[in-house]
């Protein structure tokens, strides 16, 4: 519940913040603007925005993680015998 109201609140802080930056910006240019540029600027842009500072956060929590937990390579994996014991060499003759 408590990420839900985080998201959400991100979404209306970045939704403010892009809809006071377009409106000021028709207004002092005089733009009369479409009902394209409503939506594209008003609905999708936030949506967007909101979208991809999740998925940046996201993928930087995953590489975090990755980066921080400790990982054998996997030839020291494939070596380890199921009884805990490294295999035994075979002699080339």
């Amino acid at each position: 519940m408590l990420k839900a109201l985080k998201v959400l609140l991100l979404l209306l802080l970045i939704t403010a913040m892009v809809w006071v930056s377009t409106l000021w910006r028709w207004q002092t240019t005089n733009t009369d603007p479409s009902g394209q540029d409503v939506a594209v600027q008003l609905v999708l842009l936030p949506l967007a925005l909101t979208a991809a500072l999740l998925l940046a956060l996201w993928l930087g929590k995953k590489i975090r993680k990755t980066l921080e937990s400790p990982t054998q390579p996997p030839a020291a994996k494939a070596a380890q015998s199921p009884l805990g014991k490294a295999p035994e060499k075979l002699s080339a003759d």
